[in-house]
Parts: C-alpha cells; structure tokens; sequence
C-alpha cells in the first residue's frame, strides 16, 4: 500500500461514517447521537474510564456502552486522531458520557444495584420483630437475635 494514500482513506472513512452516522437506520441498528435522559446508566463507570484510557484509540468505550457506529469510526480513525478519544476521557471523568439508551454513565461511590448486599440491621430487626408478632419466634429468641445483630 501506498504511505502517501493513507491520509486520503482516513478522510474517506471519516466522510462515509459520518454519512452512516447520520442516518436513523443502517443495518437495522438505531444509529445517530442518543438522546440524553436524566437517567443514570446501568454501566459501570469504572470500566468505562479503563477503557477510554487503554482502548480509547480504538473506540473500545464507545463499543461497551452500546455505540457501535461511534465505535466504528474511532476505531476507523485511531480514535478521531486521538482529539476524540482524548474528549471522551474527560467526559467520563466529569460525568457527561451517555450510553447508547441516552443514560448518563456517572461514578457512584455505592455498590450498584446489581449487587446482592446482606440486608442492613435496621431491616432484619425489622423482619425479626415481624416474626415475633406473627409467634413463628418467642420474645427470648428475638432478644437473643437483637443482641446478636446490635454487637456485630
């Protein structure tokens, strides 16, 4: 291949995914820039900033929250010449980088929701207590498990 025709096909693939960019639908995929909701995303943010700082050159952040298109004119172009990628890494540290739903991917210092955490000992005094009112438990078996939750 020849060196001096590189540039030419880079503003080539640059013309014709913009062009499918564009478009509402190519290849039955929903294409175009998503609408932003207030919404938070289900995507880990954490996941998506490791991948704009080792695979944003090829649109490896773009492709994991869902846009593909996006993805493939990063990896088309080495990450819009390294501009692109370079945004995307400060949007997603600043909390502005949207999902393909339109959902913003923000940093959340609690678990997500898809963890199975151990209820709180607010909650299972609660249930306990439930259970003594219904007489499944007696009142010493409550106490006992009350001590039990309150010195852990």
């Amino acid at each position: 291949m020849n060196p001096e025709a590189i540039p030419g096909l880079l503003v080539l693939s640059l013309i014709f995914c913009s062009f499918v960019y564009r478009r509402s639908s190519f290849c039955g995929l929903r294409t175009g820039p998503p609408v932003k909701t207030n919404n938070k995303s289900d995507l880990e943010w954490l996941i998506v900033l490791l991948l704009v700082l080792f695979g944003g050159l090829l649109g490896l952040h773009r492709f994991y929250a869902g846009r593909r298109v996006s993805g493939l004119l990063f990896l088309l172009t080495l990450g819009l010449f390294g501009l692109g990628a370079t945004i995307d890494f400060f949007m997603v540290l600043f909390n502005r980088f949207i999902d393909s739903k339109g959902n913003t991917i923000m940093y959340s210092s609690t678990p997500s929701k898809n963890n199975n955490s151990a209820p709180s000992v607010a909650e299972a005094l609660k249930d306990f207590a439930d259970l003594r009112d219904k007489g499944i438990i007696t009142e010493d078996e409550f106490v006992a498990k009350k001590k039990d939750l309150l010195n852990t």
